[in-house]
C-alpha cells in the first residue's frame, strides 16, 4: 500500500506563508506557500519460525511463549528501524533523516562520556515548540554519566538528572539496546516523536500459524508479520529567524572517543 500525505514543506518558515501588513481597504498581499508530498510505502517485517511436533506435544504452553518472543523480536527490530532505517525497503529512520542535529563535544571532553555540556547544547537545538513533547532516548552505558553528571567537577546538582523520576533536565529518559554505545553518535538522542510520522496497516501485528508447509518434516510453522513506515515530517534542519545555530526535532551529539 503506498499513500501521499500533502503538508507545509519545512525547514522554510511556515512553509512560505507570509503575513503583511496592510493599508486599510488595500489588496492584501498573497504568499504561495512550498507543499511537500511525503510517500509513505508499507514494508514488511516478518519472522517465520518452524517447530517440531514433538517439541510442542512436550514442552506446555511453547506455541504461546513462541508467539509473544516474535511479537517481541519484531517489536525491537521496528524500534531500530525507527532510529537507524536507510529508508530502503524500511522506514528512514531519525538518525538517517536530514533534519537531524548533531552538536559538537565539549572542549578537552573524555572519550565515552556524556556530559552536562552535551545535554544542555543539545536542548538548545531543539525547537521551543518540542520542548514540552521531547523525551530522550539513550544507552543503558550512559547512566554512569548520568548519575555522576555536575555543572563543574565541584558542584554537583542532582536536578539535571533524576534518577526517581527517570528524567534529565526535567524531560522523561528511555534506556533502549537500540542506541549506540557511550561515546559513540546515537548514544543520546534528543527527540520530538510528534514530529515523526510512523504509518502501520489496520490492524498491526499479524500472526499465523500452518502446520501443512512442513508437514511431511512433522512441523509447525509460526508467523508473524507487520507493515509499516516511517520518516521525519521535516525535510531538513531549520535556520531560525535570529541566531545561527540549526533547530531539529531531532538532536544528537557527535562522537567522543
Amino acid at each position: 500500500a503506498v499513500g501521499f500525505i500533502f503538508h507545509i514543506w519545512l525547514p522554510y518558515r511556515y512553509g512560505g506563508v507570509i503575513p503583511y501588513w496592510q493599508a486599510e481597504a488595500a489588496q492584501i498581499s498573497a504568499s504561495k506557500p512550498k507543499w511537500r508530498r511525503q510517500r509513505i510505502e508499507l514494508h514488511k517485517l516478518a519472522c517465520l519460525v518452524p517447530v517440531s511436533d514433538e517439541l510442542l506435544e512436550d514442552v506446555g504452553g511453547l506455541g504461546a511463549r513462541l508467539e509473544r518472543t516474535m511479537g517481541m523480536a519484531i517489536g525491537e527490530e521496528a524500534v531500530y528501524a525507527v532510529l537507524f532505517g536507510d529508508g530502503v525497503g524500511k522506514p528512514l529512520g531519525l538518525l538517517s533523516s536530514a533534519a537531524k542535529v548533531s552538536v559538537a563535544k565539549d572542549a578537552s571532553q573524555a572519550a565515552k562520556t556524556f556530559t552536562y555540556g552535551n545535554a544542555m547544547n543539545m536542548w538548545a537545538r531543539l525547537p521551543a515548540a518540542s520542548r514540552g513533547r521531547a523525551y530522550w532516548l539513550a544507552n543503558n552505558d550512559v547512566l554512569p554519566s548520568l548519575l555522576t553528571m555536575s555543572y563543574s567537577t565541584a558542584i554537583t546538582n542532582p536536578g539535571i538528572y533524576n534518577p526517581a523520576a527517570n528524567t534529565l533536565l526535567g524531560r522523561p529518559i528511555m534506556f533502549i539496546e537500540q542506541c549506540q554505545t557511550v561515546g559513540t553518535a546515537g548514544d543520546v538522542i534528543l527527540v520530538d516523536p510528534t514530529q515523526y510520522l510512523f504509518g502501520m496497516k489496520t490492524g498491526g501485528l499479524q500472526s499465523a500459524t500452518s502446520m501443512h508447509l512442513r508437514f511431511d518434516y512433522d512441523e509447525t510453522a509460526y508467523k508473524f508479520s507487520l507493515r509499516a513506515d516511517g520518516q521525519c515530517w521535516w525535510s531538513n534542519y531549520l535556520t531560525p529567524a535570529k541566531g545561527s545555530s540549526y533547530i531539529s526535532p531531532i538532536v544528537t551529539v557527535a562522537v567522543r572517543s
